[in-house]
């Protein structure tokens, strides 16, 4: 047995402990910053964006910001996008990385990405459509920190974000969250300006059709 796993053992009440602290830690950062994200985001873009609520920084790691007109609800009420721009923290543990630091593996990948989605290739031709896009949009989003990824069939833009811990403490004592988002007020204006027009017309006669 590792000295490691002793420790845990021997001292399990204290184990849980530590364990409830960091949990409760995380989900009152994380919603409180979900919260703060929601209710600002529109100052950031032009036109009208919509922030769904079937996920959430605290819950899924996730917080999604797109606009309107990318969306649609299916049957189910359930929130669909052709292009979803959203703010994700990946690995285990996410909320060290939240706060810049690396994981075990000295990852540190909290990251704000632009996925052309699978509602996205449900329109005609969609792999010319993702040239096109390319075509329209990648200089735009290279140009200002974004590394492309994906083949023919697949396409997402993503960059890595990190966040200062005073400016995440200043959140959470004071409420002022404006620090914090500051990167992704940066990324989100650069979305504000993602050339998609040659795609509203196939949008419009898809959503038009019955049984979508």
């Amino acid at each position: 047995m590792s000295e490691a796993t002793k420790y845990l053992v021997e001292n399990i009440n204290k184990t849980f402990e530590i364990y409830n602290a960091i949990s409760k830690m995380e989900t009152e950062v994380l919603a409180k910053f979900d919260k703060n994200i929601r209710e600002s985001f529109s100052s950031w873009v032009n036109g009208e964006w919509i922030s769904p609520e079937e996920e959430n920084l605290h819950e899924d790691y996730c917080i999604n910001i797109i606009r309107k007109e990318w969306s649609y609800q299916n049957e189910k009420k359930d929130t669909k996008s052709y292009i979803w721009t959203y703010l994700q923290l990946d690995g285990d543990d996410p909320i060290w990385k939240f706060f810049g630091l690396p994981d075990v593996e000295g990852e540190n990948s909290v990251c704000i990405h632009l996925w052309l989605s699978d509602e996205f290739k449900q329109l005609p031709n969609y792999q010319k459509l993702i040239e096109e896009f390319d075509q329209k949009n990648q200089t735009l989003l290279t140009g200002n920190g974004f590394v492309k990824k994906g083949g023919k069939v697949n396409r997402t833009y993503e960059m890595e974000v990190l966040f200062s811990n005073k400016a995440i403490l200043n959140g959470l004592q004071n409420d002022n969250w404006d620090e914090v988002e500051e990167n992704l007020i940066q990324a989100w204006k650069i979305f504000d300006q993602i050339e998609w027009d040659f795609i509203k017309k196939l949008i419009k006669k898809r959503q038009d059709k019955p049984n979508k």
